[in-house]
């Protein structure tokens, strides 16, 4: 399920439930499907273009299994364009329009890390596509619909959940660094290097979850902000206290997805 995203998606889906929630938006369904096939194509196609880069020499077993199925993986991509095509016309014209704003970003994104263009490194860019892909839908359609946003209560929790995606991506590069070097990935973790990496992860995280509490006394949106921040101190537990051996078997990337799914939480216990 990792290996073909499966889980990416899931914590997707979970992550629109909970901004639909948080900002009383019911999406339509063609914004559902085109988010959830977008979510899966971006990551597919990112994995599949650095296992093409590297060959069956490639160390990550996640990107050996994306080289083995390239054939499966390209005809299921045609379907995905097809069928996002199709739900593209259903949706509001100012979020098409974001929507193609955020495609040429991803396309930015992924001809940068064909470059290895650190000006552009692979956290910044995905951390920057999931966090705006899964809110500005919902945020175009309460304007639209007459309601004012408070940026002063929003642009916090866009910000902290923004800083759980970041520092998500950061602990994978700290992971799965020995792998990345081996394989020519342009990460962020390896152009700083492992130590600045990890002051950069602990620094931000005390940051992420001191803000967080600020915004427990401050917002009204409790429930919101310890969903996120549940978010953020797993990923802590996950690179500082996870055994070893759950660390070589890759069974890490389990419970970072899973991590996701707990903003999902929300929706029934909000």
């Amino acid at each position: 399920m990792a290996y073909f995203s499966v889980d990416t998606v899931i914590g997707v889906f979970f992550c629109g439930l909970f901004v639909e929630r948080f900002l009383e938006v019911p999406m339509p369904t063609a914004w559902w499907v085109v988010l959830l096939i977008s979510t899966w194509l971006i990551y597919t196609l990112d994995r599949l273009l650095d296992a093409l880069r590297s060959g069956s020499s490639v160390s990550s077993k996640r990107h050996y299994w994306h080289y083995r199925y390239q054939k499966l993986l390209l005809g299921l991509i045609g379907m995905g364009v097809g069928i996002i095509a199709y739900c593209v016309h259903q949706l509001p014209g100012q979020i098409i329009y974001g929507g193609v704003f955020l495609v040429l970003i991803a396309l930015i994104h992924m001809w940068s890390m064909r470059l290895s263009r650190y000006w552009w490194v692979k956290e910044h860019g995905i951390a920057l596509i999931y966090t705006v892909g899964i809110w500005f839908g919902p945020v175009i359609l309460r304007l639209n619909g007459g309601d004012p946003v408070d940026w002063l209560s929003v642009g916090p929790v866009i910000g902290l959940f923004g800083a759980a995606v970041y520092l998500n991506l950061l602990m994978y590069g700290l992971i799965e660094l020995d792998s990345d070097r081996k394989d020519g990935q342009g990460s962020f973790v390896c152009l700083i290097g492992e130590c600045q990496a990890a002051s950069l992860f602990n620094g931000l995280a005390v940051a992420a979850l001191g803000l967080g509490g600020v915004m427990l006394v401050v917002l009204n949106s409790r429930v919101e902000v310890v969903m996120i921040m549940g978010v953020i101190l797993s990923q802590v537990l996950i690179l500082h206290r996870l055994p070893k051996a759950w660390i070589d078997n890759d069974a890490y990337r389990i419970f970072a997805e899973w991590s996701f799914w707990i903003v999902g939480c929300v929706v029934w216990f909000g």
